[in-house]
């Protein structure tokens, strides 16, 4: 018979039991994140490239995050995401600008990596390729 002394010595096999399952498991997802510095492009107003009014995002900080679920031991699905947080900057051709508004810039991506090497290794290098689409938004 359990008596209610007995509770934690029983509750304590069990979290050492759970805890020895999961480390038994093979690892199936990898998290990562990034930050940095996005050097920003934007577009030409006109019909011809050099025209002399152009609309630019400003270069800016932007973060993100990726979640691949492993396959197999080498092939990875996953998605990605990344915000920009800046601003659009109005230049024209004697070089001056002005600021005409904030603007996020959102990045989605889903992806599909090949990794090489073995799984326990310290460092793997990666093939990754994909499709995404990116919003403007306010």
């Amino acid at each position: 018979m359990v008596t209610y002394e007995d509770l934690p010595v029983v509750g304590t096999l069990e979290e050492a039991l759970a805890a020895a399952t999961a480390q038994a498991q093979d690892p199936r997802v990898e998290i990562s994140g990034t930050a940095g510095w996005t050097f920003s492009d934007g577009v030409n107003v006109g019909a011809i490239d050099d025209s002399p009014i152009r609309v630019d995002p400003k270069d800016a900080f932007s973060w993100g995050v990726r979640i691949g679920f492993l396959v197999n031991e080498n092939v990875e699905i996953g998605g990605l995401f990344n915000l920009q947080s800046t601003s659009y900057e109005l230049g024209v051709a004697d070089g001056s600008s002005l600021d005409v508004g904030d603007v996020s810039i959102y990045n989605y991506h889903g992806y599909v990596a090949y990794n090489f090497g073995p799984a326990d290794a310290h460092v793997r290098p990666y093939f990754l390729g994909g499709a995404g689409v990116t919003q403007y938004g306010g």
